[in-house]
């Protein structure tokens, strides 16, 4: 199961909140017991940050620094650091699948990052591979996943752009899992995307679309 938000420019745009406290006990009631979020780098110095969360329960300078700052990069950070706190009281794993501390500085740590389409590529590109990776690894084991990353890499139907630039993960998924495998796009009100129209966003509660296997739930603002 994958779920795909679309990244917020601000805390009161991020569906983290929302994914942790709705989300994510389902998921555990669910006997989902693994989580690949795009939001951590693909370094083993995260993997070691949060083998010491995981035994401890602190997530600090002293103890799990290198996760720490990583989390501090975004502008939800409080809101992932109560998604991991979240996962670890549900018995849930977490795992990175974004960039590689490499990529980050030659892509998305660049001034000029959001006018060059090839970094965005090249970035967009890396964290599919990653996540991709992990999942299959997690499968061999015999787990049962969920990852938390970008709406446009989860989709079942890309558009032939993204297909073509290799952004998406969703596809190869499906032809392993069949009908395993879903697709869940999650939006608020004040961050959405088409086809969802503003008069589709409920006052309270959520509105769900589907289509096979692909669902979108919408969110109040």
């Amino acid at each position: 199961m994958a779920f795909g938000e679309i990244h917020p420019q601000s805390p009161a745009q991020s569906i983290t909140g929302i994914f942790t406290s709705e989300i994510l006990p389902a998921l555990a009631e669910g006997g989902i017991t693994e989580l690949v979020l795009e939001a951590l780098f693909y370094d083993p110095t995260i993997e070691q940050d949060l083998v010491i969360f995981y035994k401890t329960g602190q997530l600090n300078e002293k103890e799990t620094p290198a996760l720490l700052a990583n989390i501090e990069l975004y502008t939800d950070a409080d809101l992932i650091k109560s998604l991991l706190l979240k996962a670890r009281e549900l018995g849930i794993r977490v795992h990175p699948g974004g960039l590689s501390r490499e990529t980050a500085q030659a892509t998305i740590f660049q001034r000029d990052f959001s006018r060059r389409e090839d970094l965005r590529l090249r970035a967009q590109g890396e964290i599919t591979q990653n996540i991709l990776h992990k999942i299959n690894h997690l499968l061999e084991q015999g787990r049962r996943v969920a990852v938390f990353s970008g709406r446009r890499h989860n989709d079942i139907h890309p558009t032939p752009a993204d297909s073509v630039n290799g952004v998406n993960f969703g596809t190869f998924l499906q032809e392993r899992l069949g009908n395993a495998y879903f697709e869940v796009d999650l939006m608020r009100g004040n961050n959405i995307r088409s086809p969802i129209r503003p008069e589709d966003v409920p006052q309270d509660g959520v509105n769900i679309f589907q289509e096979d296997n692909s669902y979108t739930l919408v969110f109040p603002q």
